[in-house]
């Protein structure tokens, strides 16, 4: 009987090892797969593509919301905007521009570097013919970014989140072009820059330079699921990515 008992024990020792060592693989492939996911977003919060952006953060935020504090209270600030900008827009669409523009100038008075603002209303406000109030709203933070540039002529970051910015919403593209140019002088091999260099090309018409520029791009990161998009968008006849230069909106996005 004693035997029996010392046997028993034995044999669940061993199965309860087995599960032990079985476990511990597999919380092992976990971990690793969540530090490459965490690495990956932590380097695509980096990229000026809002979408990336907001993946990025979706990735983060499941992955370990308790260690996140910071991004959880910046959702909640833009949560607590939210919806006056979106009062804003129901104005703006519902023929209340003098409403609208007041909610609107309220946001930029308190925050002139606010990117949500231009997300949604320059395009708007273009496509409703209000050219003079999308040039202001455009014209605020532009002047915000291009005051950066001065005060840090060599900030590669600075000159690469004014092209940018210009190149998102069509405005201003030789200046976009030449700070894109200037920041990959200060520094070559930084991809982000490239792919502003891209998207300065493509919404100037000139598709062949952005082609070159986003396959660089995705050479030099090929797991960034937007620059392969990208450069996916961009192969397309001329003819049809003419009709596609513009300035982007993000009000679809809001609407979702």
């Amino acid at each position: 009987m004693a035997w029996s008992k010392r046997g028993t024990l034995r044999v669940v020792g061993i199965v309860l090892l087995a599960g032990v060592v079985a476990c511990l693989t597999w919380w092992g492939a976990v971990t690793v797969r969540d530090r490459r996911a965490v690495r990956v977003a932590v380097e695509e919060l980096k990229s000026p593509d809002f979408y990336v952006r907001a993946a990025a953060g979706r990735v983060l935020w499941q992955k370990g919301r308790k260690s996140l504090e910071p991004l959880r209270t910046a959702v909640k600030l833009s949560d607590a905007r939210m919806p006056d900008l979106v009062r804003a827009h129901e104005l703006l669409v519902g023929g209340a521009l003098d409403a609208a523009m007041g909610i609107v100038r309220r946001h930029q008075k308190a925050n002139p570097a606010n990117g949500l603002l231009t997300s949604i209303f320059v395009a708007e406000l273009g496509r409703l013919d209000h050219a003079a109030e999308a040039e202001e709203v455009f014209r605020r933070r532009f002047d915000v970014l291009a005051e950066a540039c001065r005060r840090s002529p060599d900030d590669a970051s600075r000159h690469n989140a004014l092209a940018w910015y210009c190149a998102v919403w069509a405005r201003e593209l030789d200046i976009a072009l030449k700070h894109a140019q200037r920041g990959l002088e200060i520094a070559p091999g930084d991809h982000m820059i490239l792919d502003t260099l891209a998207m300065v090309h493509f919404q100037r018409g000139e598709f062949q330079e952005a082609r070159v520029a986003q396959t660089r791009c995705v050479e030099m990161q090929p797991w960034l699921l937007s620059y392969r998009q990208r450069l996916k968008d961009f192969q397309k006849p001329d003819e049809e990515l003419r009709r596609q230069v513009g300035p982007w909106s993000m009000v679809r996005a809001l609407r979702e």
